[in-house]
């Protein structure tokens, strides 16, 4: 999954970081700042009952008020809200472990775009987010070609049945019973 990442507004945070994975903790971590992190869509389109999944952790010292973590999905016309912290309440209930976040998406979406936007400015650099085991999940939808497949094995099946059915000699016990094998 590709990536872009825009900063909104700079704050005062130290150990600014954004839109970094880590190759040694592999993951998405957004430190220090304002920004959006987009993902390149990602197609639907031979998938139904799709579910999205995220796993979220926060870490701090203190939050303010101006704080906030939000992820969302979109497919350009309809966007759901996966998960949305703005308060130092919410944020701090949330704090320190991993958590997963999870969404159905519509059957009618043929693709769907992730965006991770978040706010921190801890001057220590303690506050921060990180994401990651973010994953689309559906049911694959067979190709028509498939179906057409399946019907001509089974019409094949059919007529071999009847086929054989029909070729297959009748035999009566009368052809089996000689006047020997009756001790005459």
């Amino acid at each position: 999954m590709g990536f872009s990442t825009t900063i909104i507004a700079e704050t005062s945070g130290a150990e600014r970081q954004v839109g970094v994975f880590t190759p040694e903790l592999p993951r998405l971590l957004m430190r220090s700042i304002e920004a959006e992190t987009t993902f390149l869509p990602v197609d639907l389109s031979d998938l139904v009952d799709v579910e999205f999944a995220i796993d979220v952790r926060n870490s701090s010292t203190s939050w303010e008020a101006t704080d906030y973590v939000r992820v969302t999905l979109t497919d350009g016309t309809e966007t759901f809200t996966v998960l949305d912290f703005d308060t130092p309440t919410e944020l701090e209930n949330a704090e320190g472990i991993w958590r997963n976040y999870r969404h159905d998406i519509p059957d009618d979406w043929t693709q769907a775009t992730l965006s991770i936007a978040s706010r921190s400015d801890s001057s220590a650099g303690s506050e921060y987010f990180d994401f990651d085991d973010i994953a689309f999940f559906g049911t694959p939808v067979p190709e028509p070609s498939a179906f057409a497949l399946a019907a001509f094995g089974l019409l094949g099946l059919l007529a071999f049945g009847r086929r054989r059915r029909t070729e297959r000699p009748t035999r009566h016990l009368s052809a089996f019973v000689t006047s020997n094998s009756l001790g005459g």
